[in-house]
């Protein structure tokens, strides 16, 4: 059982990317540069609210700190260096969050460009066969 919900769900998953990518593919290919860029900035704004929340996360995790299954103020004396470690760790926190979530913008954007590229030399190509023609 467990297996087969397993399947079912990798199944669904990649149907959704698939989908997805047929998508910016398609709205890419439309006249109107615009709609091609709905995917991408939906996943910049995604990816941004993962980051925000993380700060948020190790902010609150900043102002306590528990020692021996006991919460203790920041300001205790043997953590002197705390602050210092928790910006370290939030800093990777932040940027690795933010590199893996752009994932998808960039696959997205990688689409974009592509597809309009070719577009842009297929009218190029139909400029210079009208021009021969006249």
């Amino acid at each position: 059982m467990r297996l087969g919900l397993t399947l079912f769900s990798i199944i669904i998953f990649l149907g959704l990317g698939i989908g997805s990518v047929m998508l910016q593919i398609f709205l890419s290919k439309m006249e109107s540069r615009w709609p091609g860029l709905i995917l991408p900035v939906i996943t910049v704004l995604f990816s941004l609210i993962a980051v925000f929340n993380i700060g948020v996360s190790w902010e609150q995790r900043a102002t306590i700190i528990i020692e021996n299954g006991r919460a203790v103020s920041q300001a205790a004396e043997n953590a002197t260096d705390l602050p210092v470690q928790i910006a370290g760790a939030t800093a990777a926190a932040i940027i690795s969050t933010f590199l893996i979530s752009n994932m998808p913008t960039a696959v997205y954007a990688a689409i974009y460009l592509s597809v309009r590229e070719k577009r842009k030399r297929e009218k190029l190509l139909e400029k210079m066969r009208a021009q021969d023609l006249g």
